[in-house]
């Protein structure tokens, strides 16, 4: 996001309070997004989270978080489509507005390395504003920019509902793109050719310039290329991969993590590429408790950072310069850490280690390819959530689970005595998604795009049992 003014950053816990005189510049371009930043000074917000966490970001949410009016959703359906969000400040709130940075030409090391970044105290980032690639997107939703704090039925939203999940998605605010269209996308398939014991849920976050085009071909081909490939995850990402190679959308810098989860009987299998997430909602000692399914893929978790390293790609973070001393000036580590690498003379950085398209980077050690999960369902697995990071930034995974299982718990109480187990999937994943919403809000003139997917697993195994 573009600083106005003067923004106050806590440089670490030294006490250090380092003011930043407009330093900080918007996303990169209009179809830029906070895992794709460029330019010494990005916005604040950077892809990791407000706890920085691989389980989540937000900090303790209040009554009125977990509550919120959910809202009518749209009738049954199978299909796919693309997702929305509005403003906040991410984990590791600090100046650095994208998954992806770009730093100006000219900031390479001998030796092939790349300088990292450096926001000095008097706007040595570059001044702030847009340093986009190309015009801006057409507005697929018509009307401008909205208010930075739109009532809910004022936001681009999207809902669908099936026989076993829910989904809602709400399109991004990015302050100076008044035509910003949501990169999110997300696949709900039930009943995979006819099979009532069959079923596939995605969810796709695109970054970069084409990254709403990204996802969109992921919604539109990745579920196929699963059924074309007898249910082979990762031929089917490789394939993906190699579709995305040669289409025609510049996936240079442009790119979407997944997660699908496949599930067959009672056998879930999880492929995950990128920071997106699925957790599940299981019962243990009388209570729901969040167990993850996948782990997020930063270049600073151990594994992925060794085999970027060893692809020759540079991990590193951009670094606060807080002072100078005699040898030099003094720096402390500034958001994320990103997987560095130069693009027609740019210094770049992303903050994955692996993702869909980026076809740059991935000749340095990030990678396509699916960490895969399994997990067999069983009568204390209540829930699944499937969700871009526009949910786990602000939120994290316990509190996502408590948020909807306190959903399902009022609506269990209020639903009769039928003995029926009922809860509409869709309200609670309105619920979850509004309230990251308004997180944001409360943090950051800009919002990510938000999409949640929530599987009712009980509801599915009854159909199992039956």
């Amino acid at each position: 996001m573009a600083s106005s003014g003067r923004e106050l950053l806590q440089a670490g816990t030294s006490g250090v309070n380092v003011s930043l005189m407009d330093t900080m510049s918007q996303r990169a371009g209009p179809g830029g997004e906070r895992d794709q930043l460029r330019t010494p000074g990005a916005g604040l917000g950077d892809k990791g989270g407000l706890g920085g966490s691989s389980s989540g970001g937000g900090g303790a949410l209040g009554a009125s978080d977990v509550g919120g009016s959910p809202i009518g959703h749209a009738g049954h359906g199978i299909s796919g489509g693309s997702s929305n969000s509005s403003a906040v400040a991410p984990r590791n709130y600090a100046p650095a507005g994208s998954r992806r940075q770009r730093l100006p030409q000219g900031s390479r090391k001998a030796g092939g390395q790349y300088a990292l970044p450096m926001i000095g105290q008097e706007g040595g980032g570059g001044a702030g504003g847009h340093h986009g690639v190309g015009g801006h997107r057409r507005n697929r939703h018509g009307g401008g920019q909205r208010a930075p704090h739109a009532h809910i039925s004022e936001l681009v939203t999207k809902n669908e509902r099936s026989l076993h999940a829910g989904v809602f998605s709400i399109e991004g605010l990015k302050p100076g793109h008044a035509n910003w269209s949501n990169q999110d996308n997300y696949i709900i398939h039930e009943d995979v050719q006819g099979d009532a014991h069959k079923h596939t849920w995605c969810v796709f976050d695109g970054h970069g310039e084409h990254g709403h085009h990204v996802s969109k071909l992921c919604r539109e081909r990745l579920a196929l290329l699963w059924i074309e490939q007898e249910w082979s995850m990762p031929r089917s990402f490789r394939l993906m991969q190699a579709e995305l190679d040669k289409c025609n959308i510049d996936v240079r810098c442009s790119g979407a993590t997944a997660v699908m989860v496949a599930m067959t009987g009672n056998q879930l299998e999880i492929g995950n590429c990128g920071d997106s997430r699925a957790v599940l909602g299981r019962k243990q000692n009388g209570a729901v408790v969040a167990v993850l399914l996948t782990s997020d893929h930063k270049p600073d978790r151990p594994d992925e950072r060794r085999r970027v390293l060893q692809a020759g790609g540079q991990v590193g973070c951009r670094q606060l310069v807080v002072g100078h001393n005699a040898s030099g000036p003094i720096t402390l580590p500034l958001g994320p850490a990103r997987v560095w690498y130069q693009n027609r003379g740019e210094t770049m950085g992303l903050a994955m280690s692996r993702s869909l398209g980026d076809a740059v980077v991935h000749t340095m050690g990030v990678s396509a390819e699916p960490e895969l999960t399994e997990h067999t369902v069983d009568g204390n697995d209540h829930f699944m959530i499937i969700a871009t990071d526009g949910i786990w930034d602000v939120i994290d995974s316990n509190q996502a689970v408590q948020i909807v299982a306190n959903h399902a718990a009022r609506a269990a109480a209020t639903a009769g005595t039928n003995g029926r187990y009922t809860w509409d999937v869709s309200d609670a994943a309105t619920v979850l998604a509004t309230t990251a919403r308004r997180r944001w809000e409360s943090l950051s003139p800009m919002v990510d795009d938000i999409t949640c997917v929530v599987v009712d697993l009980r509801h599915a195994m009854q159909n199992e049992r039956s």
